[in-house]
């Protein structure tokens, strides 16, 4: 799955999970709290790339997406 997919599978997901999703990987920050929906997802996508974290955000999508359970 390339990451434009992967990305869309994010985002069909209720913001419960996508959350979930980000404080997992440890890419939102106390200030992003602050932020709108889609200035959260930006700055934290941009964290995950520059954290290559890609595959990781990939791994938690789809165990998302398939199960619903997050680990």
């Amino acid at each position: 799955m390339n990451t434009r997919e992967t990305t869309e599978k994010f985002l069909s997901l209720p913001f419960y999970k996508q959350f979930k999703i980000l404080q997992c990987l440890s890419v939102v920050k106390n200030e992003d709290l602050k932020l709108n929906d889609y200035r959260l997802f930006l700055s934290c996508f941009k964290r995950i790339k520059e954290q290559n974290k890609i595959n990781q955000f990939e791994q938690h999508v789809l165990e998302a997406y398939s199960d619903g359970d997050l680990r």
